[in-house]
């Protein structure tokens, strides 16, 4: 066991000396930093809820309800330790949510709220290291690239009679479908084609 000042102790379980002795430092190293170890078992979901009622408190009825949707898709991990969370498992959390859909600015906007919530933590000394500090948020995917009308495109334009103005509303046609990866640019060709012919 471990003295914790005013008659109180914390008591260690081990399975070896050497691990007692390991847990054993890490307790005390905790109390040289001010930590409240008597706290270690406090959840995260404890903590979001205390944040979150405090922000009842201070801000908008629809920010906070913003606000409690972020902390809501925490929710796998809310059972879980605050103090022992590592990134790790926030990252895997983010990297999942994201392959179910949400968007890297929703992501951005959790990780505020739970860097929000170990603020809260650590100020009560509960911990002294936020986990989302080195969390890296996943990235959107790159946008297709513009393709450059071809050469048989280009003498197509130029060959055909038509007059300026609707050969330029033909490029302009042909190159924003291309530019947004809808289709091809003989696609984008039939369909000049087709409003011609009427």
């Amino acid at each position: 066991r471990v003295y914790l000042g005013d008659g109180k102790y914390k008591y260690i379980y081990a399975r070896t000396q050497k691990e007692l002795d390991r847990k054993t430092n890490e307790v005390k190293a905790a109390l040289g930093k001010g930590i409240d170890v008597t706290a270690e078992s406090d959840t995260l979901g404890e903590w979001a809820e205390q944040w979150l009622r405090l922000k009842q408190l201070e801000v908008s009825w629809k920010r906070y309800t913003a606000y409690k949707g972020n902390i809501d898709k925490l929710e796998p991990l809310f059972d879980r330790s605050l103090s022992k969370l590592r990134p790790v498992d926030f990252q895997m959390l983010f990297n999942n949510l994201h392959k179910e859909g949400l968007s890297v600015a929703t992501l951005s906007n959790c990780r505020c709220a739970a860097r929000q919530v170990y603020a809260l933590a650590i100020a009560n000394r509960v911990t002294d290291f936020d986990p989302l500090s080195a969390v890296h948020l996943p990235k959107e995917p790159a946008a297709p690239k513009r393709r450059a009308l071809t050469a048989e495109e280009r003498q197509w334009i130029i060959d055909t009679p038509l007059h300026s103005s609707l050969a330029e509303a033909y490029i302009y046609h042909a190159a924003v479908p291309l530019r947004c990866g809808c289709h091809d640019g003989k696609g984008a060709r039939r369909t000049f084609g087709n409003q011609h012919d009427t």
